[in-house]
This record gives structure tokens, C-alpha cells and sequence, in this order.
């Protein structure tokens, strides 16, 4: 086993010599890389301004989790920070150049997407190095793409204002490209987007906001299949949009009002936040709602019926928050027209009682922390009922730990190993694999997947 590692990461090659064979020996080589996440202790409560060393208006950010966060902006200005914003990276440029980006979204340090609209048409563009390059995948003439959510690693969503229809698009190549879908709702009257103005839970729950003079938000449950929609009349401007869950969500308008919904949007009142001002960025956390107003920010702990100020020393206007959840931990991240970043941390006192969405596909995850040691998390999703068995083997093939072998409900699923084998005896610092075979009660085909984790002493 060779070491190859850098300072960010661990990089592993070894050699496996087959047994009983003539000289020399057969063998086969492998690399393995495990990305070092650096775990930070949990800020003081409440809110910071952070420096961006930038003053370009920013005009999106993506709170990925507590130390990982992207921030996007006018020419061409895209940030990153992975220490939880004591300092931030400018890694913008290749081919968005110098344009102005209206959206980001992120599902890694290293894994970022953002939008840019001038006048020849829509563009997404992506970086899967941390934003050493970017490239185009996707262009259209016309429109303006208004926010962008990747579900996983693998599939995500995009609105954009009307072309001919509503622009509704979706890759389930890990973004590499990018397509309209055919069931784009309609357009109606003169409406266009608003900037992030898109919402997401689960993989099939997906509402958005077009900013018009009577405010609307359309509606998904089933991924995009088919869209419904409600009029707002209280609001003049739909703009920010959020929903902690399949149920409660709140839609920002001007002159400080806003909207909540507890049905999935099908039926809204009208709340008002504190003073005026229209409210453009809008976050969930748990049953917690956090929403921005010019430089002040508001918070919600009953699920956005209720709103009192939390902050009010944000660097200019607030143009958009994000939130990441940790447990009861909340982690936000503010950004407005003057380039400045205000970043939140709360133990949040609203605890969503709604359970988790159940899965769309059967999946294993990746193990973590990884590298782990003396423990580490297993997770993975049932769509439906299934006899599980999940077993951890070393380089060589051999069961080192059967962790599962019983029938499960359909649902998402954790199991920590103790990095101890069969016998109870502590393993050895090492490479090992786990592997998880789903039968599913039904008797339809059988799910398996394996993937790889290093025990480092």
C-alpha cells in the first residue's frame, strides 16, 4: 500500500498478488482518494459580517454545509469558502468570463453550478475542480434562467423565465448537460422569473415563483410531470420562495409583506414581516424560516406565522440567503449588492415533525466521516420493502463485518460501525469495502452496490 497523498487529500495505490500462480505473481493495482474534511467547531450564535474582498453586487449564495459555502455575482464573480467563511476564494472565470451571474448552487466544495442571462440567451455553467475551470452546459436563446437545485450528486432542476412555454430544465448526468422538459407549465399574461425564486424538497416536490404585478407560485408533486398553480393577490411581486417540507413554505413580496402556505402550497395567507421593503431572499431550516429586507434579517419560528428581527447590520442590501442543517445546528449565509457576506449560526428551537420524504430509488451513499476512525455512518435508501444485507469485506475479498442482514421498511436508513470485525476485535488500518444487497419484498430484481472507506489510525 504507496501513499500519494497531498496536503487536501489522501490518495492510496496498492497491489493485490493473486495466490498460487507461477513467478512472477499476477497482480492488480487500484487508487484510491479520500477527500480530508476538516471538521470546525460550531461559530458563537447569531450573526457575522465576513470580508469577501470583493465589492461586486452578489447575487446568490449556497449554504452547502457548515464549512462549505458559494456566493455568485455581477462580472463574472463566483466565491467559495471552505472554513466556514473566515476567508473566501475568488474562483470565477473560463467560459462565464466576465458575466453576470444571477444564481449558484452547489452540492460539494468542488461541485458548483451558477446561471448568467445577458442578451443572446441562457447559460449554465459548471465546475466539478473547485471552480479552477468552468464550462458551458447549457445555452439557449432568449429567456432568463432565474435558479438552479441539484436533488443529488446526479439530477437536478433549473427554471428560467418563459420561451415560448415556462423554461424547465433537468439533467440526471450529474450536470454535464441539460433539457428542456416537455411538461412545461404555461405561460400566463407577461410573467416572467424571479431571481432564486425555486424550492425543492425531496425529489418530487418542486414549487416556483414568477415575479408578476399578482403573485403566483406553481407547483410539482411529481417531479415536474404535471404543474399546478395558486394566485397570490396579497403580494405584488413574488420573490424569495422556501419550504421547510412537503407542507409549509413562505413566498417573500414587496412593501414587507409575504405569504405562508401549511397545504404545499395549494392555499397561502398574508403574513408581514416588521417595517417595509421587499423581501427577496427567503431560507428554511427544520421548522425555522429566515428571510432578508434590505440589510436586516427576520426569522420565523413557527413555520413563518410569526416574524421578529435578527439582525439588522447586514453590508448593504440582502439580495439572498441559503441555510444548511446539521441536526438542530443551522447554518446561513447572507450576500448583498456591495459585495458583503453575513453568515448565521443558530441551534434552531422549531423542530420539524413532518417525516422525511420517502426515496424514489434504491441507493447507497458514501460512508462518514471518511477517512474514519473508530466509527462511521453507512446510509442508505429503501424505496420500498426489501430484505437487507450489508456486510463490510477487506482488499482481499474476505467478510470482515456483517452489519444488516434482516428485513427493512422503505424509508432512509443509518447504520454506524464501530470499526470492530465478526470476533469484535478492532480492525486494522486499511482499505475496505462495503457492499449492500437489497431484496425487495415484491420480488422485483434485486439492488446491490459497493463502495469504498479507509480506516486511518
Amino acid at each position: 500500500l504507496t501513499y500519494l497523498g497531498t496536503a487536501d487529500s489522501l490518495v492510496f495505490r496498492w497491489t493485490v498478488l493473486a495466490k498460487d500462480t507461477p513467478n512472477p505473481p499476477v497482480s492488480t493495482t487500484d487508487t484510491f482518494a479520500v477527500t480530508i474534511r476538516r471538521s470546525l467547531p460550531p461559530p458563537p450564535a447569531g450573526w457575522t459580517n465576513q470580508t469577501s474582498g470583493v465589492t461586486a453586487v452578489l447575487q446568490s449564495t449556497k449554504q452547502v454545509n457548515s464549512s462549505v459555502a458559494w456566493a455568485a455575482g455581477n462580472g463574472g464573480v463566483v466565491l467559495r469558502t471552505t472554513n466556514g467563511g473566515n476567508t473566501w476564494s475568488s474562483v470565477g472565470g473560463g467560459a462565464m468570463g466576465t458575466l453576470d451571474l444571477y444564481a449558484i448552487d452547489a452540492i460539494s466544495a468542488t461541485t458548483a453550478f451558477t446561471t448568467a442571462s445577458p442578451a443572446t440567451g441562457s447559460y449554465l455553467f459548471r465546475t466539478t475542480n473547485a471552480g479552477t475551470s468552468w464550462d458551458t452546459v447549457f445555452f439557449q436563446s432568449g429567456g432568463f434562467l432565474n435558479a438552479i437545485h441539484m436533488f443529488d450528486a446526479t439530477n437536478g432542476i433549473a427554471v428560467g423565465d418563459p420561451v415560448g412555454t415556462w423554461t424547465v430544465l433537468r439533467t440526471s448526468n450529474g450536470g454535464a448537460s441539460w433539457a428542456r422538459i416537455a411538461t412545461e407549465p404555461a405561460q400566463v399574461g407577461s410573467e416572467f422569473g424571479a431571481n432564486n425564486g425555486l424550492a425543492v424538497v425531496g425529489n418530487n416536490h418542486i414549487w416556483f415563483s414568477p415575479g408578476t404585478a399578482t403573485g403566483r407560485v406553481y407547483r410539482s408533486t411529481d417531479g415536474g410531470a404535471t404543474w399546478a398553480s395558486s394566485v397570490l393577490p396579497f403580494l405584488q411581486f413574488t420573490s424569495g420562495l422556501a419550504f421547510s417540507n412537503t407542507q409549509y413554505g413562505v413566498a417573500g413580496g414587496s412593501g414587507g409583506a409575504a405569504a405562508r402556505t401549511t397545504d404545499g402550497g395549494v392555499t397561502w395567507t398574508s403574513v408581514t414581516l416588521p417595517a417595509s421593503g421587499t423581501v427577496y431572499g427567503i431560507a428554511a431550516t427544520n421548522a425555522e424560516f429566515f428571510a432578508t429586507r434590505g440589510a436586516a434579517i427576520y426569522r420565523s419560528t413557527d413555520r413563518g406565522a410569526t416574524w421578529a428581527s435578527s439582525y439588522a447590520g447586514g453590508v448593504g442590501a440582502l439580495n439572498h440567503i441559503s441555510a444548511a442543517s446539521a441536526g438542530a445546528n443551522a447554518y446561513l449565509k447572507a450576500v448583498s449588492g456591495t459585495g458583503g457576506i453575513t453568515s448565521g449560526y443558530f441551534v434552531v428551537t422549531g423542530v420539524d415533525d413532518q417525516p422525511e420524504e420517502l426515496p424514489g430509488s434504491f441507493t447507497l451513499m458514501q460512508n462518514y466521516p471518511n477517512p474514519f476512525n473508530p466509527s462511521t455512518t453507512i446510509r442508505y435508501a429503501l424505496p420500498k420493502d426489501a430484505f437487507v444485507t450489508l456486510k463490510v469485506y477487506n482488499l482481499l475479498g474476505q467478510e470482515v463485518a456483517s452489519l444488516r442482514d434482516e428485513m427493512q421498511n422503505v424509508g432512509f436508513h443509518d447504520v454506524v460501525w464501530n470499526g470492530r470485525n465478526n470476533a469484535g476485535q478492532t480492525i486494522a488500518s486499511g482499505v475496505y469495502f462495503y457492499r449492500l444487497e437489497a431484496r425487495p419484498a415484491d420480488g422485483a430484481e434485486p439492488f446491490t452496490s459497493f463502495k469504498k472507506m479507509l480506516m486511518l489510525k
